[in-house]
Order: C-alpha cells, then structure tokens, then sequence
C-alpha cells in the first residue's frame, strides 16, 4: 500500500480518530483538576505537541534533564520546561512521555521520583 492513495487515507483518518480520543481523555482529566506534565523536551515531542494543539493552557508544564532547556520554553506551545525532580510531591499527576523512543528508560525514572503518577500513551491510547 506504500503507492495507494487510498493506504494514506486510512491512515489520516486513524490519526486523526486517535489523537480527538486522546484529547477528550486529556481534557476530561484536566477539567478534573489533574496535573498534566510532558517529560522530554525533544523535537518530537515539540511536533507531538503541535499536531494534538497542546500548550501551555492543558501542559502544566514540560520536563527535561538537559540543564540547557530548564528554565525556557517549548517552541511554539510556550510550554515552561523544569526539572524532572518537580514532579516528586505532585498529586493526581498524569505524565506523557514525548521521547517515546526513551520511555521504557524513563519510566523507572519517573516512578522513583513519583511512584504515584499516571502514564499517558497517546499512541496507544491507554493509561498505564
């Protein structure tokens, strides 16, 4: 299906279907007054949150190791980006891992310094 135009459809629409799923979970979430938090402040995370239309009015804020991206701001979204530590008191967190290459890496990290949040998977559709 690698020529069919029709393959491409498909897949737009499932896409498409997926992240409208996943925002309406997102914004349920957030209207309930959770914390949502986005660890990984890769490019790929920045289109991540560019296609879903996420900033800084649902994202509480961003986390990354990288001393040189604490303290800015996600391109576009505006998104402040912290340390991963901030999350260690936080309650009824919900975290979205935008290095989703790293999450299995990540993971660990984040329940050690918060064993009582929520993962997000977007791409799966699911909570974990």
């Amino acid at each position: 299906g690698l020529f069919s135009l029709e393959s491409y459809r498909h897949f737009n629409a499932r896409i498409h279907s997926a992240r409208n799923h996943f925002l309406a979970h997102l914004y349920g979430l957030k209207a309930a007054g959770a914390t949502i938090v986005c660890v990984g402040a890769a490019a790929k995370g920045n289109t991540f949150l560019n296609f879903y239309n996420l900033d800084a009015s649902v994202v509480d804020f961003v986390t990354d190791a990288s001393e040189t991206k604490i303290g800015k701001y996600t391109p576009s979204t505006r998104i402040p980006i912290q340390e991963d530590r901030v999350i260690g008191n936080l309650e009824n967190l919900y975290v979205i891992i935008l290095s989703w290459n790293l999450a299995s890496l990540l993971e660990p990290k984040l329940r050690a310094i918060n064993s009582k949040l929520t993962l997000l998977n977007p791409y799966k559709n699911e909570t974990s």
